[in-house]
């Protein structure tokens, strides 16, 4: 087995001591009420782990995102197998046993294994088809965040890890799609936006180094101020040198934001992927032969 050994110093992020660049996109399901990632449930709109895997590493993808419940890790709980029909071989290997939430998981990384694809486990709700945002909505700012997006403290309150260069800044950014705010109706929209992204995570790249990786962003390509936003924010990650990209998301289903497959889930969605052709993630070191 091939070791990683990522470290985060001096602004950016290594593997084995190579510079080190993250493009990825959230996969969710597991977080949901069946606890398996949507898609896998059979029939003419579903996909398979490896038809996804593929989509993604052909795209210079090398990370996915699976957003997970709390209490389903904890209580390791059990799966309805209906709900992930087409993945034949794990259903094969728990024919006359339980299927769980760790089975499931197992799998999955194995599978994004294969197509050299790492896996980043996100604790995104406490119980499976909870939402995350009532608990995490930032209310009263003056220059209003989106949840996840206020780093503005963390400049004057830097946060010290025991274990060195493993801190990682992970902003969430969105646009008018998502939730409006009063700077996306600015006479300058899309440029007023360096000045609010600076303010509200940007400046760490300046005044810190400690790598900043964007662990979600989207949104819907026919929302025309929408777009504009998307494209935007791709320049401006660019621009101040982030560590890696997480897209939400994968899944066509996730209602304010697009995702990477069309509503067949098989079909790529080629404005998105076009406009994430700007990162390449870096390769994983190859495995080392038997």
């Amino acid at each position: 087995m091939t070791t990683l050994c990522f470290e985060a110093a001096n602004g950016g992020i290594s593997l084995n001591g190579a510079p080190f660049f993250f493009k990825g996109a959230s996969y969710f399901g597991m977080e949901s009420d069946i606890c398996v990632p949507h898609g896998l449930w059979g029939g003419d709109a579903s996909t398979t782990l490896a038809d996804v895997a593929q989509i993604l590493r052909s795209n210079g993808f090398n990370l996915v995102r699976l957003p997970l419940a709390v209490s389903a890790v904890v209580n390791n709980t059990l799966v309805d197998r209906n709900k992930i029909g087409n993945e034949k071989a794990l259903l094969k290997s728990f024919q006359w046993k339980d299927l769980r939430y760790f089975d499931v998981l197992d799998y999955m990384v194995h599978e994004f294994q294969r197509f050299d694809l790492l896996v980043l486990l996100d604790a995104h709700v406490m119980h499976p088809g909870g939402d995350i945002t009532p608990l995490c909505c930032d209310a009263g700012h003056e220059i209003p965040c989106f949840w996840g997006e206020n780093f503005q403290a963390a400049g004057k309150y830097p946060v010290s890890l025991e274990v060195k260069q493993r801190l990682v800044y992970c902003p969430h950014v969105y646009g008018p799609a998502v939730a409006w705010q009063p700077y996306f109706n600015a006479d300058d929209f899309p440029e007023n936006m360096t000045f609010v992204w600076d303010t509200h995570f940007g400046l760490l790249k300046q005044r810190t180094d400690v790598p900043l990786v964007i662990g979600e962003w989207g949104g819907q390509h026919a929302n025309p101020k929408d777009w504009q936003w998307q494209k935007r924010f791709a320049e401006y990650a660019q621009q101040i040198g982030v560590s890696g990209v997480v897209y939400w998301c994968v899944n066509p289903n996730g209602g304010d934001t697009d995702g990477l497959l069309c509503d067949d889930w098989r079909t790529p969605n080629t404005e998105a992927f076009q406009l994430l052709s700007c990162f390449t993630g870096t390769p994983l070191p190859p495995h080392p032969s038997c």
